[in-house]
Order: C-alpha cells, then sequence, then structure tokens
C-alpha cells in the first residue's frame, strides 16, 4: 500500500514538474515572439530611414569601395555588397546578444525588395564575414535563405534616383548595371547608363 502511494506521489510531482515546463516555455516562447516582433518593427524603421536618401546609399556604398582593407569594400555595420554591385541595407540580431529575441535578419535590397531571415550570422555577421563576399543578391538570398518581408513592399524601386542605387563602382569589378532599364514614371524607362 505504502509502494502504490509513494507511486502516486512520485508520478504527480513528475505530472506537475512537465507542467511547468510547458507553461514556463510558452511563457517564455511568447516573451520571444514578443521581443523578436519589436525587434523587427524597430529594424524597419532603421532601414527606412538608412535608405531614405537614395543618393546617402549610394554615396556610402562607393565610399566602401574606395576602403583600403578588403572586408571594408563589402562589408560595414548596416550594408553588405556583393560582387556585383547589388548591395542590402540591413539590421541583424543574433540571439547570444539577446537571448530574447530570435536570429533576426532583416534587410531592403537594391532590387527594392525587403526580406528577413533566421539565419544565425551570429555576433556582428562573423559567419558572413568568414564565408567571404557574396557573388550577387540572388545567391545570397538563396544562400541565408532570405525570404520576403510580411506587410513590406517587393517592387523594383520605381524613382529616378533608382539608377543611382543600381550602379556604383567596386573594387575589382567594371561599373555595370543590374537592372537595364529603370520605371521613371509616365511610360518612360530610364537606362541605368544614361545617367
Amino acid at each position: 500500500m505504502k509502494a502504490v502511494t509513494l507511486t502516486i506521489a512520485i508520478t504527480g510531482i513528475m505530472v506537475a514538474g512537465v507542467m511547468a515546463l510547458v507553461i514556463a516555455s510558452r511563457v517564455r516562447q511568447s516573451s520571444m515572439d514578443t521581443a523578436t516582433k519589436s525587434f523587427r518593427d524597430g529594424s524597419i524603421t532603421e532601414i527606412t530611414r538608412l535608405t531614405t536618401d537614395a543618393q546617402s546609399v549610394s554615396n556610402r556604398v562607393a565610399s566602401m569601395a574606395r576602403q583600403s582593407d578588403e572586408e571594408d569594400r563589402w562589408f560595414s555595420e548596416h550594408i553588405i555588397v556583393m560582387k556585383t554591385g547589388e548591395w542590402v541595407v540591413y539590421v541583424s540580431k543574433c540571439s547570444k546578444e539577446d537571448p530574447r529575441i530570435r536570429d533576426t535578419f532583416v534587410c531592403r535590397a537594391s532590387d527594392g525588395g525587403w526580406y528577413e531571415s533566421t539565419f544565425h550570422f551570429c555576433i556582428g555577421a562573423i559567419v558572413l564575414r568568414m564565408e567571404g563576399q557574396p557573388a550577387d543578391l540572388r545567391s545570397f538570398i538563396t544562400q541565408y535563405r532570405l525570404s520576403p518581408l510580411p506587410g513590406q513592399p517587393n517592387t523594383v524601386l520605381k524613382h529616378p534616383t533608382a539608377a543611382l542605387l543600381l550602379r556604383f563602382p567596386v573594387a575589382g569589378v567594371r561599373e555595370r548595371a543590374l537592372h537595364s532599364t529603370v520605371a521613371v514614371g509616365g511610360g518612360r524607362n530610364l537606362s541605368c547608363y544614361d545617367l
């Protein structure tokens, strides 16, 4: 009789412990979801601020191309430049930096698209820097599992200054257009080489 009572008591304690773990896990998950969403929303605001002035982005990318350190030519705190000259302006957070936030990478690319990824780039995007400069935007999107950011436009830039963003010199790469034409309104297209 004592053995049955002891077994029931131990089973009850174990069930209560498992239930406590499940509840704690759900509370942590909910907290993590909230913190990650808040970080993502803040990232969108920051990237919008950084990309509002097309000429500023173009100038920054051109400035990076003139850096003496090879890594500085394609990687900075908020910009990654592909070998083709395509770029992303990004904000990233590793869960090691803040355990409340899942690994999150949010960016706006030179194609005008907004993307996100949960790829683990690690602190300071060290994984990306170890892998080296990405070949082009398409392979970057594929390799690091970027997906379109919900609620953000994912269309090619449609503004006369977009052409400035689509071409600039990159060390060792001839200046080239990433898109042959850019819509500028009124049914008119502007070649990137027309600038």
